[in-house]
């Protein structure tokens, strides 16, 4: 596993939710650019662009069409912008509807979302409230349902 996080090179985006989804691809595309114009053109290998407060599907599939478009912009290879959603809110564990959303956010995109990181340290106390006696170990089920 250590080697694994040596070889992998990227960056945080800003929220890709709500008032902020502009901002996160105009801060993106910046970055990119400059990136690549200290690249010769050409993005580090294992590069990987981590999105953060991911809570749908939904947003993951507007997600991978705007990266659709700035890799085109950008005159970049289709797909080989490589996206991470980091999972950080309980919203994005179950759906409206009820169901376990995390599968339907790793399908999301064409699949090209398949990487989810889980961070726990933020989740876990924000399902505190969700305990009882009768239910004193909900957020090790979450957590070990994914």
């Amino acid at each position: 596993m250590e080697n694994y996080f040596r070889n992998i090179f990227g960056t945080r985006a800003k929220p890709y939710s709500g008032e902020f989804v502009e901002r996160s691809f105009r801060t993106l595309s910046i970055y990119l650019r400059e990136l690549l114009s200290l690249t010769s053109g050409e993005l580090p290998k294992n590069f990987l662009i981590t999105f953060p407060k991911i809570e749908t599907a939904g947003q993951v599939d507007g997600l991978t069409a705007e990266l659709s478009k700035l890799e085109k912009t950008l005159s970049l290879p289709e797909g080989c912008l490589h996206i991470e959603i980091m999972v950080e809110t309980t919203k994005s564990l179950l759906n409206q509807q009820g169901q376990f959303a995390l599968p339907l956010i790793a399908k999301a995109g064409n699949g090209e979302s398949g990487q989810l990181t889980l961070a726990h340290l933020i989740i876990q106390p924000s399902l505190a409230s969700l305990q009882s006696i009768r239910r004193c170990n909900i957020s090790h089920a979450i957590l070990h349902a994914t």
